[in-house]
């Protein structure tokens, strides 16, 4: 599967590959559409815990994401059941001083989309 993320002038890719961990590119293109730069992202979803009597929260997720052997470690990823029904990941987040509730991390699309679909397979699994 291929994610496409365009960033302004830049053109973002990110193939997945794996279960519970897949490699990420990312490539940047100069104005005339030529590659200049690639980056090596890597993710592994560390840890999945099922929560229970925590209202719209299913579960939370540990996950590392290596940029160029940079390791970052993401906690408190949230798996949140949606009115419908669904179940939506969502970035841990903090209260600004304004008080409102901001993600904690934010990532491209493609990354993004790619972590969740992971930590949720995890939720699924465990549902059996």
């Amino acid at each position: 599967m291929c994610y496409i993320v365009t960033e302004g002038n830049r053109r973002v890719a990110a193939q997945a590959s794996g279960r519970c961990g897949a490699e990420r590119e990312r490539t940047v293109a100069d104005d005339q559409g030529e590659p200049t730069e690639s980056i090596s992202v890597t993710y592994q979803v560390d840890h999945v815990e099922t929560v229970k009597n925590a209202g719209r929260l299913v579960a939370l997720a540990i996950v590392t994401i290596t940029v160029e052997g940079v390791e970052f470690r993401i906690q408190g990823v949230r798996v949140m059941r949606q009115p419908t029904g669904l179940l939506a990941v969502e970035a841990p987040r903090f209260r600004s001083p304004a008080g409102e509730w901001l993600p904690a991390v934010t990532l491209p699309d493609a990354l993004k989309g790619a972590i969740a679909d992971e930590i949720l397979a995890v939720v699924e699994d465990r549902r059996g």
